[in-house]
């Protein structure tokens, strides 16, 4: 495993780590260090203290750590975080960074209901939907795509809104997924946008007033729908799709890929 990911592992894992310099005298503790580790790992004060474990951290935010990372070998950007995430895989060294990223959120999904793991934005831009570009999945692509969801929170199961929030799981045409949405019917410019819809993920914005959704609309020809941008409401969401142009619905078997 390179050594550069190593190292956010090694920080995590250990409850206390100690530094020492070159002539083996003891500089600081891991705790001591914290808010310097946190600068250049984005991990938080409180779980390099021990305040708080990394057991409590959302997916999202795990892969936030290794945003901007590299490894000599694709495939471990994708090995370094099983431990993180609590999943077990085996290693296939050759299969390429993407296809082990992919199977690892692949575990996830299967093993967890953190819904976070799709509050990631694509590479290009604030992740608006570019019909010139790739159309995106429900999955990411590298951890790069988790730069900005270093403070996403995951809403606890016990919360009254999301109680009853149905489960979904990924199938070989795409994520299976039935709930709450919100059908929109026109964009800012007024025009139409048949079939597209909004779906909000079970997490939030440390103010608690901002929280990812996630746009699809229909693939042509097909019974399923395609992811096209991530957003953050209530601003981006109100600046792209006009309230009085959303609709409440219930939507049973509906699968995104």
């Amino acid at each position: 495993m390179d050594e550069r990911v190593v190292d956010k592992r090694e920080m995590l894992a250990p409850a206390h780590v100690v530094f020492l310099t070159r002539a083996w005298e003891i500089v600081g503790s891991k705790a001591h260090f914290a808010k310097e580790i946190c600068a250049v790992t984005g991990i938080p004060e409180p779980i390099l203290k021990g305040d708080e474990g990394s057991s409590q951290t959302c997916v999202a935010q795990k892969m936030s750590w290794m945003a901007g990372r590299q490894t000599t070998r694709p495939e471990d950007m994708a090995y370094a975080l099983l431990g993180l995430c609590d999943v077990n895989m085996p290693l296939l060294y050759g299969e390429g960074g993407k296809a082990a990223f992919r199977r690892l959120q692949l575990q996830i999904i299967a093993d967890s209901d953190d819904e976070t793991i799709f509050a990631w934005q694509a590479m290009y831009g604030r992740a608006l939907y570019n019909p010139s570009a790739n159309r995106q999945t429900m999955l990411a692509q590298a951890p790069d795509a988790f730069s900005h969801a270093g403070d996403v929170l995951k809403i606890p199961a016990s919360n009254e809104y999301y109680s009853h929030r149905p489960h979904y799981a990924m199938t070989n045409r795409g994520l299976l997924y039935q709930g709450n949405a919100k059908k929109l019917l026109k964009d800012r410019h007024g025009h139409d946008t048949p079939g597209h819809y909004m779906i909000h993920l079970n997490c939030f914005g440390p103010t608690c007033d901002r929280w990812p959704i996630l746009v699809c609309k229909p693939l042509p020809e097909q019974m399923s729908y395609i992811r096209v941008q991530t957003q953050w409401a209530p601003e981006d969401l109100e600046a792209e799709y006009p309230e009085e142009d959303r609709e409440d619905v219930e939507l049973s078997h509906v699968y995104i890929v």
